[in-house]
């Protein structure tokens, strides 16, 4: 998360699903969140100019996804050489 809040999202989603135990989206988010620690540090991330992937808003686009992403990690190399 942009300000390092992981643990308090994933209790705020926690929280929600004792309202709503049985919402299959809070389970699964809860779940992706927990099993991928580290994964959410965009603030680092962001100073160290890395590609933020916007996985499911990307595939909504007319530009294929792939094509994005390689052309982001290209722009990410180019910076690198300069």
């Amino acid at each position: 998360m942009e300000e390092g809040k992981i643990k308090e999202v994933i209790e705020k989603l926690k929280y929600e699903q004792e309202i709503a135990p049985k919402h299959e989206g809070l389970e699964a988010c809860i779940r992706y969140m927990n099993n991928r620690p580290g994964q959410f540090d965009y603030l680092r991330a962001r100073e160290k100019e890395l590609p933020i992937d916007s996985g499911k808003v990307e595939r909504y686009s007319s530009v294929p996804y792939s094509k994005k992403i390689k052309d982001t990690w290209r722009l990410v190399a180019e910076r690198k050489r300069t």
